[in-house]
């Protein structure tokens, strides 16, 4: 489990950020909604105030000596013959190249199964080449490079009102844990019954998860102990969890070869993450559906 920390700049109480997990992306598959990926690159892009995480499975990683999964006809058209020898670094460079205008918003990159498959069974970091890769970009724009997010973090963002000061704490911070997933079931119910117990083992404000591709957001309320000048009360914090969409059709589109989802019946799931809105000066947080 990684720990990690961020300081952000903002420049008045009325600024709030908004935070994505983009996730389970798996990019590379013929099932892979291409257009609806834009459209999230393009909402990022657009908002000065927006930062995101790139989570697991970011690209599909079935290589074709995976004879249980691979499947020809489940590749995206763009990988031609030529590409079946080196899959995983064919799918990697494509997909940086359509996160490329978001790079400067990049807080951090995570590692999934997927990803931890081709490590294991193919002797191929492909975690450390994404990783690699997307901060090669933001050297380019004079950016400091993200960390890797393993399987597992605390990401810690620092808010500071207009200038990080030597000497002076942040203004405010936000504990973010971020998980790949892991969550069982075809019901949102028992997703919900896990994500709402995450609060009982890991103290954070939000927890981003993926992996199951199905998207569920909510809040909930712990009460504090607070001393104001010489009494004693309490305050309500509120914490958020969410898990997010991936970006795999679940379904074939006419013509199209079923997907394993289809094929066992899984049911469909909405696709797209669920951004988070944290205002620092307020320590105030939405779920933005």
């Amino acid at each position: 489990m990684e720990v990690v920390e961020t300081n952000l700049i903002y420049p008045s109480s009325e600024v709030g950020f908004t935070f994505w997990y983009l996730t389970d992306i798996h990019y590379g598959s013929r099932y892979c909604d291409e257009d609806l990926l834009d459209k999230y690159v393009k909402r990022i892009g657009d908002d000065p105030y927006a930062r995101w995480w790139l989570g697991g499975d970011p690209c599909d990683f079935i290589v074709p000596q995976d004879s249980k999964r691979f499947d020809p006809k489940a590749i995206a058209p763009w990988i031609g013959l030529e590409d079946l020898d080196n899959i995983p670094m064919v799918q990697s460079r494509r997909l940086v190249e359509r996160l490329e205008p978001i790079a400067d918003k990049l807080l951090g990159v995570q590692q999934g199964n997927h990803d931890d498959v081709i490590r294991r069974q193919h002797s191929f970091n492909v975690h450390v080449t994404l990783l690699g890769k997307m901060n090669d970009l933001r050297e380019k724009k004079g950016l400091p490079f993200v960390p890797s997010l393993g399987y597992s973090a605390f990401h810690v963002l620092r808010f500071n009102r207009n200038a990080i000061r030597k000497g002076h704490g942040a203004d405010t911070s936000l504990t973010v844990y971020l998980h790949h997933g892991y969550f069982t079931g075809r019901l949102k119910g028992s997703r919900a019954l896990a994500m709402e117990r995450i609060f009982a083992y890991y103290d954070c404000d939000l927890a981003m998860f993926g992996h199951c591709h199905d998207r569920l957001a909510f809040k909930t309320v712990c009460m504090r102990v607070e001393k104001k000048s010489t009494m004693l009360t309490y305050r309500a914090r509120s914490r958020a969890v969410v898990t997010n969409g991936g970006f795999l059709r679940g379904l074939a589109l006419p013509g199209e070869q079923a997907p394993y989802t289809e094929q066992k019946g899984l049911y469909p799931t909405e696709l797209g993450p669920i951004p988070v809105k944290y205002f620092p000066e307020h320590r105030t947080m939405d779920i933005v559906q």
